[in-house]
């Protein structure tokens, strides 16, 4: 069959390069064609990975070539569409086992877990009673949420910093995470790497993995020091997708290789993740390009879109109200005052349920142990050092 030739496709000189389209963007040097679209998305990858920049190539090749589909005939279109739905399956698959290294300040200090079969990756310093570290389970997440507190802490405690599995270092296969699961993690982890059997430990969470921890501690109390929770989820339910049914069929979309891909590309972008972050930090300039770079390697790496895709469709929401109720330990609690992802409004729900727990506001967002991180330092610390007789009374 003979192929299609370069006069049906509309040429632009640009700034060196010449515009084809229906399909691609590409060197002048190439003749593209939709059935060599394979070698173009070959090409289009690396020439993203160059650039450290591989969430944004999927979306581009499915814009792109929906476009052919109004220019040309239906055949033309067809072989068109065809192979850019190789491109893109192509570009993805080389997206989605990259391994990008991470800056982390913490490195130095990964061990590895052996759990069900999975690697569970963190970082320990310091020497003293243990101190465990939970990130949240958003887009981006991992230990380096608590990279300043890591360090500060590690001058008077033995510091866990865990990376939940399908986050950071550790493995990230594609499973169906759910809050029993990471309540398991939480309990072996405490116990077989933390020591908690010998010595109850101190948690510090935040948000979902708050909740998390909250079920863990009212399954086996005995495991625990001392709670802080920022601004905890586990009180009020998210709505999502409306139905069980609608949150399952977005699940197995968002897992399957090419519409997942195309939808976490605009979570992993650039822009998406400053989008996101500026959303969750009360002062804008906070979100600096280096900020937004850590969060993005960390959301860019081989597998990295498995677990955020069980929190966005509310696979990872649970419920802390009857696990409170059991509960009896210490509790801090820990909020930015302008906080979005989990309100202030959210607070005085807490303290009706658990009114023995102790309340601390910082001047910021939704990170307050990142945004004002020595304010944060210093409430924790002496928080944890007040003599438990004292706190009780």
């Amino acid at each position: 069959m003979m192929g299609i030739t370069s006069p049906k496709w509309h040429t632009l000189a640009w700034d060196g390069w010449a515009v084809f389209r229906p399909v691609i963007t590409v060197p002048e040097s190439y003749v593209v064609q939709g059935r060599q679209s394979y070698v173009v998305g070959a090409w289009l990858a690396a020439h993203r990975l160059a650039d450290n920049d591989v969430g944004q190539f999927p979306s581009l090749l499915a814009r792109t070539t929906m476009t052919g589909m109004f220019r040309t005939g239906w055949q033309t279109a067809a072989l068109a569409a065809a192979g850019g739905a190789g491109a893109l399956a192509l570009a993805g698959w080389v997206g989605s086992r990259i391994t990008v290294t991470p800056g982390n300040p913490m490195s130095g200090d990964v061990q590895q877990f052996a759990w069900h079969g999975r690697q569970v990756a963190f970082a320990s310093r310091g020497r003293g009673v243990p101190v465990v570290l939970v990130h949240d389970v958003h887009p981006g997440a991992s230990s380096l949420e608590f990279s300043h507190l890591y360090t500060a802490l590690a001058t008077g405690y033995r510091v866990f910093a865990l990376d939940m599995l399908g986050f950071g270092a550790s493995d990230r296969p594609a499973i169906r995470y759910t809050p029993a699961l990471y309540q398991q993690l939480l309990l072996d982890f405490v116990t077989h790497v933390a020591g908690a059997a010998d010595q109850p430990v101190h948690v510090i969470a935040s948000r979902h993995s708050a909740a998390f921890l909250v079920r863990a501690a009212a399954e086996r109390p005995q495991l625990f020091e001392r709670l802080v929770l920022i601004e905890p989820a586990g009180i009020t339910t998210r709505r999502v997708l409306g139905t069980p049914a609608m949150r399952e069929m977005a699940l197995r979309l968002l897992h399957a290789p090419v519409p997942g891909l195309m939808a976490y590309d605009l979570l992993a972008s650039r822009p998406g993740m400053r989008y996101f972050l500026r959303m969750a930090y009360k002062r804008p300039t906070a979100v600096t390009r280096a900020v937004v770079t850590a969060h993005r390697r960390e959301a860019l790496r081989r597998g990295a879109r498995f677990a955020p895709a069980c929190y966005l469709t509310g696979m990872l929401d649970t419920t802390s109200r009857e696990a409170l109720v059991r509960l009896r330990l210490p509790i801090l609690l820990a909020w930015g005052r302008h906080a979005r992802l989990m309100p202030v409004e959210h607070i005085p729900l807490w303290l009706r349920i658990y009114p023995r727990a102790d309340l601390r506001l910082f001047n910021a967002g939704d990170f307050p142990h990142s945004e004002t991180a020595d304010d944060f330092l210093k409430a924790v610390s002496t928080w944890l050092g007040e003599p438990l007789a004292t706190r009780q009374a």
